[in-house]
């Protein structure tokens, strides 16, 4: 399984959030705390990546179940090398 959620980094900066949710309807749903998040972006993407997504004012992001049931972050705005594990 795989879908594909868009976030908006800008906003999520400025705006009141503690944490974002991504809701896989009928599976499951994910939180991550903002800071988490964005450290997540700072810490994965190279700095001229960043600034591409933050001028597209998007980063993409898909998320999967592989077939033993855990669930990766496969992209972060570009596709990732090394899949980040969601416990």
């Amino acid at each position: 399984m795989r879908t594909w959620y868009g976030v908006y980094r800008q906003k999520i900066e400025l705006e009141d959030y503690n944490y974002i949710c991504f809701n896989i309807k009928g599976k499951r749903k994910f939180y991550f705390e903002k800071e988490q998040f964005i450290g997540l972006i700072e810490n994965i993407i190279t700095k001229p990546e960043q600034v591409k997504y933050d001028k597209r004012k998007s980063y993409d992001n898909y998320i999967y179940q592989n077939h033993q049931g855990d669930w990766y972050i496969k992209r972060l705005g570009s596709h990732l090398l090394t899949h980040i594990k969601i416990v």
